[in-house]
């Protein structure tokens, strides 16, 4: 038994009722002759195979969209139905790129200099972005978001798309939390660069 506490036979089951065989990312021959082609996560699937149903939501700048779409781009072309869903300013670029667009979320125009420098600014754009700009419609986008999400398989989540993971919940997904840079991640034993006033 493995430390999950089902044998190795159980789990190749569960895999394989998943459409999935874990094996090393490349592409190869299955026992039945059939060529099989890498997924995003290492595992391997049958061309046979139904794919999944993807949701990516993000919410930002290019710098905050371009990541998704590459990720979407990778998924769509390994046979997935990806949606994107992201502000309406947002549309032309992720219909440009081959997916689905769904328009959630507070609207942004990244060529908005003064809201952009508010935003920015290293004391107080935290703040700003998060007090004033995103919580204040975090039910309007935990409603456009829902909809967007139902009969999907996985939702994929932004850092500031705070509806995400309730979403999920409501709907029983699962879900995939996600992080642009290092920043992101807290910890006890490395202090911040900016310090506290």
């Amino acid at each position: 038994a493995t430390r999950t506490g089902l044998t190795q036979k159980q789990r190749r089951r569960e895999r394989e009722a998943h459409g999935a065989i874990l094996a090393h990312p490349v592409s190869k021959k299955s026992s039945t002759g059939e060529r099989t082609r890498p997924a995003v996560c290492g595992c391997v699937y049958s061309d046979r195979n139904v794919m999944a149903r993807l949701v990516i939501t993000t919410w930002g700048s290019y710098g905050d969209l371009f990541p998704y779409i590459g990720l979407g781009r990778a998924l769509a072309d390994r046979g997935h139905h990806v949606r994107v869903v992201v502000p309406a300013y947002y549309a032309p670029i992720v219909h440009q790129a081959g997916l689905e667009m769904y328009p959630a979320g507070p609207d942004v125009d990244p060529s908005d200099r003064e809201l952009i420098a508010r935003v920015m600014d290293p004391m107080r754009g935290p703040e700003v972005l998060i007090r004033e700009w995103l919580m204040p419609l975090l039910d309007s986008f935990f409603e456009q978001l829902l909809p967007a999400a139902t009969g999907a398989d996985l939702l994929i989540s932004h850092p500031v798309t705070f509806a995400a993971p309730v979403v999920a919940h409501v709907l029983k997904l699962r879900w995939v939390s996600t992080v642009l840079s290092p920043m992101s991640f807290f910890s006890v034993t490395d202090p911040p660069l900016v310090a506290v006033a």
